[in-house]
C-alpha cells in the first residue's frame, strides 16, 4: 500500500500545476464590493447599490480554478443578506462577530455546511461579523427569492440563468459547533482516512471534531487538537486540502513561518508535510471536497 501510495505522489506532485499557497486574514486585502476590480465570482446584484457598500471581501483562495477556494466576508453592523442560493455547495464559518441565520445563532468556531440551491439569510449582530466561505471552485452565481431580491436593490437576480436544484437532491443545511462538537480519536489523520494507520503515539496525542464527515455529498470538514507541542511525522494524503488555525500555531515544514489564529494554507494532493506545533499546541480545521482520503507516512 504505502510503495503504491509514493508512487502516486511522485507523480502527482509533478503534475498538481498548482503549489502551497499561504493566506492570513489578518493582512489580507478586505475590497469593498463596489471597488472589487477581479471577481471571480458572479456579482451579488446587477449594478452598484448601497447594499454592496456594506459589504467587504478578501479573495483568499481563488486560483488556480481547479483547486480549493476560500473567500472571506466582512458586512457592517445590523446589516441583512437577503434570502438567497447558490449554484454550487459551500461551507460557512464565522470567525469574527455574531450573526443568525433564521433560527441559529452564530458565534465565532460556528459553522455550516449548505448544498447548492438551499436559501438562506444572514442578519449580522450591532457588532458586525465575517465569516470564511469554502468551495471547491471559486466561480459560483447567486439569486434572491422573489420576496427578498428588493432588499438587495435594483437588477438583484431572482434566477441563475441555465441551472436550478437538481430534483434528486434533498440534502438539508447542516450546522456545527467546532467549540462543543464531540471530540474523538482516530488511528489515522481524521475519521475519513482511509490509509494506512498513524504513529500509534501520534494517534493518541491528537483528538478530531468530524464536523462535517458525510460520503454520499463528498466534501468534508474536520478539526484537529493537539494539547501541546508535537511533531507529526513525514507524510502526505491524496487529496487537496484547506487548513486554517481557529488556536494555537502550527508550522507544515521546519524553518516555515508559523501559523497562527486567522492564518492557513492550501495543501495540494501529495504534499509532503512535517508539521510541528507550538508549546501550548493546535486547533485547527482541514477542509476537502471529499469525505475520504488516504495518508502515507
Amino acid at each position: 500500500m504505502g510503495e503504491t501510495v509514493n508512487q502516486a505522489a511522485t507523480s502527482g506532485a509533478a503534475d498538481s500545476g498548482h503549489g502551497v499557497r499561504h493566506f492570513d486574514t489578518h493582512d489580507a486585502d478586505w475590497v469593498c464590493l463596489l471597488d472589487e476590480k477581479k471577481v471571480t465570482a458572479e456579482p451579488l446584484v446587477g449594478r452598484a447599490t448601497d447594499f454592496l457598500s456594506k459589504i467587504h471581501r478578501a479573495s483568499l483562495l481563488v486560483e488556480p480554478a481547479d483547486a480549493l477556494s476560500l473567500y472571506g466576508v466582512d458586512c457592517a453592523p445590523g446589516f441583512y443578506i437577503p434570502t438567497h442560493h447558490h449554484d454550487i455547495d459551500q461551507f460557512l464559518l464565522v470567525i469574527r462577530g455574531e450573526l443568525r441565520m433564521g433560527n441559529h445563532r452564530f458565534h465565532p468556531g460556528h459553522g455550516a455546511f449548505m448544498p447548492a440551491g438551499n436559501p438562506y439569510n444572514v442578519q449580522f449582530g450591532r457588532a458586525g461579523g465575517c465569516f470564511l466561505e469554502f468551495r471547491d471552485i471559486p466561480a459560483f452565481r447567486t439569486a434572491y427569492t422573489i420576496r427578498d431580491a428588493p432588499k438587495a436593490g435594483p437588477g438583484a437576480p431572482t434566477a441563475i440563468p441555465g441551472w436550478s436544484k437538481p430534483e434528486g437532491d434533498k440534502r438539508k443545511t447542516v450546522f456545527f459547533d467546532a467549540e462543543t462538537c464531540p471530540a474523538t480519536t482516530c488511528t489515522g489523520l481524521g475519521p475519513g482516512d482511509l490509509g494506512r494507520s498513524a504513529p500509534e503515539e501520534l494517534a493518541k496525542a491528537l483528538r478530531y471534531q468530524a464536523l462535517h464527515v458525510i460520503p454520499g455529498d463528498g466534501y468534508s470538514m474536520i478539526s484537529v487538537a493537539t494539547g501541546g507541542a508535537l511533531d507529526f511525522p513525514r507524510h502526505c494524503q491524496d487529496a487537496d486540502k484547506i487548513i486554517y488555525v481557529l488556536s494555537g500555531e502550527m508550522r507544515l515544514r521546519a524553518g516555515d513561518k508559523p501559523l497562527r489564529p486567522g492564518a492557513g494554507v492550501f495543501v495540494p494532493a501529495w504534499t509532503p508535510l512535517e508539521i510541528s506545533t507550538g508549546a501550548v499546541g493546535v486547533k485547527y480545521l482541514e477542509f476537502r471536497k471529499q469525505s475520504g482520503w488516504h495518508t502515507d507516512w
